[in-house]
């Protein structure tokens, strides 16, 4: 007899008919209440100077999904999914049977299917199997630089020039198959290095008819980062001002405004860090936060972060963390280990939600300036903000 299952299972029947009752969360497939972030593999071709994946993580040894395993995450999360987001962290377009996951995931109707990736790999039957999919709306690809040696430095390997021929590749069969509806972003990071360079790269998207392109600061965010731009708040503007007249009229922009004297404190740090407290800049035009335009999502709605229960950030082995914040913490279910209501009903997510719920955030929590989760209405704020409102 396994005791510590029986054990287990009582304190979550007890903490489930308590004051924890509230912190139990039964989706319901019409809500398709998911965003699923899913690394299919725990490996990338490149190596990013400032890669916020912590570098234990970047030192496993590479492993890819099993299709068998991904079938059955399928078959537990997909129908209550509206968004499915491949990769996460690392570049999916490395599994061997990538186009084969799409075709998979395009079967369970998800209302949005987006794909993040480098680029270096976005063309054959991946790209074909991306271009076909019915559900694909959104393929990101991360570049931060048409000058080569800026971009060798930013990105640790290979040519922007095999990018950049991708793209046009894939935006000349996006055009022949019709797909008005895929969207193709650049995503690309504002630091010293590219700071020059970036304008030139700005075009190259407007001149290409690119989607839309989205900056964000270097992480970590802060001064102590030699190749933030915290540093150099004239630079930004200059920069920032440029940026937006060069896309004006071409791609949907999303920009983060320059910074403002109010912006830091005596001691020179920056106090507004989440970027959704500030005024938007005058070239935001971007899309990018409001994929599912709906407005009733079924979460409590007088809370700072719904990641616990909208968010399942899902590794290559099955296991389930509420945002890329805690990915070197514990996980707080395995979806291959357990099924669909044991997993999000698992110990640790109660205990998150109830910490939640009741304002007694952990220090993970405390110190979150994200501007995730995407496509829902509310503003993830940080804590220390929400207290000085009360």
């Amino acid at each position: 007899m396994d005791f510590s299952k029986i054990a287990k299972n009582s304190a979550k029947w007890a903490l489930g008919h308590t004051l924890w009752c509230n912190a139990a969360y039964h989706p319901r497939p019409e809500d398709r209440p998911f965003y699923i972030r899913l690394d299919v593999t725990n490996f990338c071709n490149q190596a990013c100077v400032k890669c916020w994946v912590p570098d234990a993580m970047r030192r496993q040894k590479p492993y890819f999904m099993p299709l068998d395993d991904y079938k059955i995450l399928a078959e537990r999360l997909f129908g209550f999914t509206y968004l499915l987001q491949v990769p996460c962290a690392f570049e999916g377009l490395m599994h061997p049977h990538f186009a084969e996951l799409i075709r998979i995931a395009d079967d369970y109707g998800i209302p949005n299917i987006g794909v993040v990736t480098n680029g270096v790999l976005l063309k054959g039957d991946k790209a074909e199997a991306l271009i076909a999919s019915r559900h694909v709306t959104g393929v990101n690809v991360s570049i931060d630089a048409l000058d080569p040696e800026i971009y060798r430095y930013m990105r640790g390997r290979h040519e922007p020039q095999t990018v950049l021929a991708n793209v046009e590749a894939f935006l000349d069969r996006k055009r022949q198959g019709a797909r008005a509806n895929l969207h193709l972003k650049f995503n690309s990071i504002l630091a010293r290095s590219n700071a020059r360079d970036l304008p030139n790269l700005a075009r190259w998207a407007r001149d290409h008819q690119i989607d839309e392109m989205e900056f964000f600061h270097v992480e970590p965010f802060d001064r102590s980062n030699e190749e933030s731009l915290l540093n150099e708040p004239d630079t930004y503007k200059k920069l920032h001002d440029e940026l937006g007249a060069i896309l004006a009229g071409g791609p949907r922009v999303f920009l983060p405004p320059p910074f403002e004297p109010g912006d830091f404190d005596a001691d020179g740090n920056y106090v507004r860090r989440h970027t959704q407290d500030a005024e938007a800049s005058a070239f935001d035009t971007s899309e990018s936060n409001t994929l599912d335009p709906r407005y009733s999502h079924p979460y409590p709605k007088d809370v700072f972060c719904i990641n616990p229960w909208m968010v399942l950030q899902i590794d290559c082995r099955g296991d389930i963390f509420p945002c890329a914040h805690r990915i070197d913490l514990p996980p707080l279910a395995n979806i291959l280990r357990q099924d669909r209501d044991e997993a999000i009903n698992s110990l640790r997510f109660m205990k998150l939600r109830r910490g939640i719920l009741s304002g007694n955030f952990d220090e993970t929590c405390r110190r979150c300036c994200s501007r995730a989760p995407s496509a829902d209405p509310m503003k993830r704020r940080q804590v220390r903000i929400l207290h000085d409102e009360k």
